[in-house]
């Protein structure tokens, strides 16, 4: 009977993790645009942008898409139009996204 409890609560518990790391997929923000180095090359540089999520291993998939969201809001802050993201890498501290922001003619 108490395996039966403490497994219940187990079970709860990890529902309750997956819950919250999980989320809903973002998108890219209005007036921002990903793109590669090609596609920026007549624009200016505003800055290097960063985007972090706590979450890394079994979270993957909501960490980079939380991670990316940071930086493309970064990227949105400082009035950037194009986003170049140049690396996404996870590790025991969490998951960080990494880019460029460019503004570029219309």
């Amino acid at each position: 009977m108490i395996f039966r409890v403490l497994l219940a609560i187990l079970l709860i518990q990890i529902l309750t993790l997956l819950g919250c790391a999980s989320g809903t997929t973002r998108q890219v923000p209005p007036g921002i645009t990903v793109a590669n180095e090609k596609m920026v090359a007549n624009c200016a540089f505003k800055s290097n942008i960063f985007g972090s999520s706590p979450f890394y291993g079994l979270f993957s998939g909501p960490a980079i898409n939380n991670a990316r969201q940071a930086a493309f809001d970064s990227a949105k802050s400082l009035g950037a139009t194009h986003v170049v993201i140049e690396k996404i890498q996870a590790s025991r501290d969490g998951t960080v996204a990494s880019g460029k922001a460019y503004l570029c003619p219309n």
